[in-house]
């Protein structure tokens, strides 16, 4: 772990608070498991989100009220039959794309745990693909932030991801957070495993030009 001293050196970067939306335990060298963060749900956009899905709905109800089949024999009901289904299965994709990723921002929340020699990473309750649930903590040589500028009807709005840096290159740990989340996430992950914060290409937020001369790549 990084001295009191190292701590306040960080290249130009503040030091961040702790959010009210990150759970923190930390144990000892002699517990397994030394390092645990909850990040709670944050996303400006799950409004957003929840609003497209109650228009989705709407369009599949109203049509579905105001459906009406002939008296007919069943091959002139088989046309209208076989268009309703295919209406209904085709928002139904929809529908559950949009419920599922809608519900993901509302109630998932994410841990990060150091646990030996790996960080281990786990979503739920809800099923999230794309999760790397496991990484070796040798591989690791940064950790830093990426924001993402995102633009809906409303407005734009900017969601952060937290990263590694790798001998092989970068890879996403996390994204969907808010700013002070990864920026947070980060900074304790790093002072946790002792590894000294140095600036890295693309990352936010970006480095006053004497935090070049400091640390480098």
């Amino acid at each position: 772990m990084l001295t009191e001293k190292e701590k306040s050196k960080r290249y130009g970067r503040k030091q961040v608070k702790r959010p009210d939306n990150i759970e923190v335990v930390q144990g000892t060298s002699a517990d397994i498991e030394i390092l645990r963060i909850t990040i709670k749900p944050h996303n400006p956009t799950n409004s957003v989100n929840l609003a497209q899905l109650m228009v989705v709905l709407v369009f599949i109800v109203f049509p579905l009220t105001n459906l009406r089949f002939s008296q007919g024999s069943l091959s002139e009901e088989l046309p209208s039959l076989f268009l309703a289904i295919g209406f209904i299965l085709i928002w139904a994709v929809i529908i559950f794309k949009l419920l599922h990723k809608t519900l993901i921002e509302f109630f998932n929340k994410v841990s990060i745990s150091i646990d030996g020699e790996t960080l281990r990473i786990k979503a739920g309750p809800i099923p999230q693909r794309g999760v790397i649930e496991a990484f070796e903590i040798s591989r690791i040589t940064q950790f830093f932030c990426v924001r993402h500028r995102q633009r809906q009807r409303r407005g734009l709005f900017y969601s952060y991801s937290l990263n590694v840096k790798t001998p092989d290159g970068s890879v996403c740990l996390i994204d969907n957070m808010g700013e002070k989340q990864a920026l947070f996430a980060e900074q304790i992950l790093e002072d946790t495993l002792g590894i000294i914060d140095v600036k890295t290409t693309g990352e936010y937020p970006e480095r006053p030009k004497s935090a070049s001369q400091i640390g480098h790549r």
